[in-house]
């Protein structure tokens, strides 16, 4: 069986690497503060420590955990807490979506459901349009009714793109 998976892009590891730092850096200050006297605001400390878990989950999930992976029956998500899988014959409607850090996401959802059944952040894949004509190819595959958004076919074309051949 045939499957499509995610390659990172030069700037993942660039981001990963530098969320990383920030956490060392901000765990440090504190370290390094308390060492020397200073009597930090509890408050401050809290949202000092929630801040470097914060970054570390992202930038070890980015360096290492963050992949996706495509097969003709299932969508396989690889994240640092688990991974989620997605089967295909599920969706009926495809759509590019933007989240306010400027992530583009493909969502793959159920007509009249509120919540997504997968969103797949692009930005840091390194052959995201690999991925996501995999994604739109394999879903029509299962559910030949899938509704694609006008944006989508604009930017990846009508399905079938020859994947799975």
């Amino acid at each position: 069986m045939k499957s499509v998976r995610s390659r990172k892009a030069p700037t993942a590891y660039l981001v990963g690497v530098s969320y990383l730092f920030c956490a060392l850096f901000l765990f440090w200050s504190l370290v390094a503060g308390y060492w020397q006297g200073v009597d930090p605001l509890w408050a401050a400390s809290v949202v000092v420590v929630g801040m470097v878990f914060y970054l570390l989950r992202m930038g070890l999930e980015l360096l290492f955990f963050d992949r996706v992976e495509v097969t003709s029956e299932r969508l396989i998500q690889r994240r640092l807490l688990g991974a989620q899988h997605t089967d295909l014959a599920q969706p009926n409607l495809a759509d590019l979506s933007r989240d306010l850090g400027g992530n583009r996401y493909l969502v793959l959802a159920r007509v009249g459901d509120k919540l997504p059944l997968a969103a797949v952040n692009l930005r840091y894949l390194g052959n995201a349009r690999e991925v996501v004509q995999a994604i739109l190819e394999a879903v029509q595959r299962k559910n030949p009714q899938l509704e694609i958004s006008p944006r989508l076919l604009q930017r990846f074309g009508q399905p079938p793109y020859g994947t799975f051949n």
